[in-house]
């Protein structure tokens, strides 16, 4: 297949997310002998390029430390540059398939562009710009809630009254939906949505989407885009090169290891309460906390370190996606924390790979993964005292350790090998490919 990826971010260039997937099913679809050409934002640029395989030319609006746009102005002049780039090249390069990952931070009028392209269409959808990104877009928003203010009101019915709003159409898409003009039933609700919500957004066709995971596609659910024939495929781990043996239990103190993305939402703050309390009833254990993330965060877990005289070390490695197989060798335990609607696992399940137990938090897409007492121990998110009870029960009985880890590290072979998740993909976009062709 000819495939066109869209996408907000591509590495090398990130905004710390440290997100390779994208990159990584490409590369792998490549090698099977399909063709593809990602485009991708600017961002990290002073402006846009061109390289073979990928063109770095979309704007971004509002995410990753850039200010939000809400000019209506420059967000037309935004909006018809992003629309412009995006015929372009599906004029030039012909794709028999658009597959779209993240439009975090991209002007989901897009939408209309993708729906207009006349090849199939898919969506992998791994994060929220669909369940809240689409009702907060600030052009769209404009255009088509009933909740404006005064002076907008005043300014888009002249607009209209004009015909201009169906001028700029042409060039910035106003309209998720042909001959309708206001779409109170996506941008005026709260959290939820009707189930009729989905059928409104032209441009996500039944049987294109798949989720990373089932926490995402609720997310999704509950916000109304029950889209029909959704499937969910989970990201797939290299287990060709993470992996090792379940560790013998020995005499040694345990080895804790965190490795996450630094912020308050990480759980480390309670990962180290949680230390704290188990120590007080005679844990020996250890932790490394591994990542990068917000300075204040940090200064605050250094500050609790010291505070409590906790056996704490903190380390750091370039990515956090592909580069912790030697801190896994060196540790016994993995610790996920997560205390936020995480849409998938990735660091976790690389560390079952490795043959290291697991204690993870139930948030987000955790209840994919973990199954208390047979693929890991699982503690309610935020807890510092189920916490602790999970690290002392897996520091004391060697044979849970030994039994977790064997489980999940088949789990991790069983369910998400890289190459059976490249192997899902693949059909589900054939699939599709056929499905436009039928129709």
């Amino acid at each position: 297949m000819k495939l066109l990826v869209i996408t907000n971010l591509y590495p090398p260039l990130h905004a710390g997310t440290f997100d390779v997937r994208c990159e990584t099913v490409v590369n792998r679809l490549v090698e099977r002998g399909h063709e593809a050409i990602v485009l991708t934002s600017s961002y990290g640029m002073k402006e846009g390029q061109r390289s073979a395989g990928v063109e770095r030319r979309l704007r971004l609006n509002g995410v990753f430390g850039q200010n939000l746009v809400t000019a209506r102005g420059e967000l037309q002049a935004m909006e018809a540059h992003n629309h412009t780039v995006l015929r372009e090249l599906i004029q030039r390069w012909k794709p028999e398939l658009v597959y779209v990952w993240s439009l975090h931070g991209i002007g989901k009028s897009i939408l209309t562009s993708l729906s207009d392209a006349n090849c199939a269409l898919v969506f992998d959808i791994a994060d929220h710009w669909l369940d809240t990104g689409l009702r907060h877009d600030p052009w769209l928003r404009f255009w088509n809630s009933e909740r404006v203010s005064i002076t907008d009101t005043v300014v888009r019915r002249g607009l209209e009254l004009s015909g201009q709003r169906n001028r700029i159409d042409r060039e910035a898409p106003t309209r998720l939906r042909a001959g309708v003009d206001r779409l109170p039933e996506v941008f005026d609700r709260d959290a939820s949505g009707s189930a009729e919500t989905a059928r409104v957004v032209q441009g996500i066709p039944p049987g294109s989407v798949c989720f990373c995971s089932h926490s995402v596609r609720a997310a999704a659910e509950a916000a109304g885009f029950a889209i029909k024939d959704a499937v969910v495929i989970h990201p797939g781990v290299r287990t060709d090169y993470f992996t090792g043996e379940v560790k013998p239990s020995g005499n040694r103190k345990c080895r804790l290891v965190l490795a996450a993305e630094l912020t308050r939402e990480c759980g480390a703050l309670t990962a180290l309460d949680a230390l704290d309390l188990a120590r007080q009833q005679g844990s020996e254990c250890v932790l490394t906390i591994v990542g990068r993330g917000s300075s204040d965060y940090i200064s605050q877990l250094r500050s609790k370190v010291i505070a409590a005289k906790l056996p704490v070390e903190f380390a750091s490695v370039p990515d956090l996606s592909r580069d912790l197989l030697p801190v896994f060798r060196e540790h016994d335990i993995f610790l996920h924390t997560s205390e936020w609607d995480e849409p998938y696992i990735s660091v976790a399940l690389q560390a079952m790979a490795c043959g290291l137990p697991v204690i993870a938090s139930t948030a987000g897409a955790a209840s994919d993964v973990f199954s208390h007492g047979e693929t890991a121990l699982t503690y309610s998110a935020g807890s510092a005292e189920e916490l602790a009870g999970c690290i002392l029960r897996m520091e004391r009985d060697t044979q849970i350790r030994a039994v977790l880890a064997e489980a999940g590290r088949l789990s991790v072979a069983a369910q998400f090998d890289e190459s059976g998740v490249i192997d899902r993909i693949e059909k589900f976009l054939r699939a599709a490919s056929l499905m436009e062709t039928k129709v």
